[in-house]
């Protein structure tokens, strides 16, 4: 009641002082609505996005620590899948570990959401490898696989979104880390 009194004392007329009527605050819902609707789906694509990028670059950080840690200690060093689970050449289930002569040296969990990495084969389309020894990668004291004289390639993708793409990580017989991106991809 004061405002409008003192509206009248300054001598500004009431139809100076107005506010947003219903139809201009409906109006702006109903746009801010449509651009959420909008943005929401390349919104969750890119948590996706980032969350494969993230748990790739984790996996690579793995890689490096067992290169290095095979490189100091003059012998061989692995990074494996759960070394307290079944062996598998899925690395993402139950996480991976970096170990040297039974000894654990670090630890990863397991990833989140809906990205899974596998040990690969082939040149495209990639199929889950099969056989021994898929359960690990093992760095010997140059650096280089000891498992392996062609690549070694895990795949990374999301089982939710194959438009996101999967990410090719190699590993050649130096020690040499690469990542490329395939697309059109279904994820195993």
């Amino acid at each position: 009641m004061a405002f409008f009194g003192n509206c009248a004392k300054k001598g500004i007329s009431m139809k100076a002082v107005r506010g947003f009527t219903i139809i201009e605050l409906m109006v702006t819902l109903v746009i801010v609505a449509v651009m959420v609707t909008l943005a929401a789906p390349s919104f969750t694509r890119m948590i996706r996005q980032n969350r494969m990028s993230t748990q790739v670059n984790e996996f690579i950080a793995a890689a490096n620590l067992a290169k290095s840690e095979a490189i100091r200690r003059s012998g061989p060093v692995k990074i494996q899948s759960d070394p307290g689970s079944a062996a598998t050449a899925v690395f993402s289930a139950n996480g991976f570990a970096v170990t040297s002569s039974g000894t654990v040296l670090r630890v990863f969990a397991k990833f989140t959401g809906a990205t899974t990495l596998t040990h690969v084969t082939g040149t495209g389309p990639y199929t889950v490898a099969t056989g021994t020894g898929l359960d690990y990668v093992q760095f010997n004291s140059r650096g280089g696989v000891d498992n392996s004289s062609t690549p070694v390639q895990f795949k990374a993708c999301d089982t939710t979104d194959n438009a996101i793409g999967a990410r090719l990580i190699k590993i050649n017989a130096v020690g040499q880390i690469s990542i490329s991106t395939i697309t059109s991809t279904s994820c195993p």
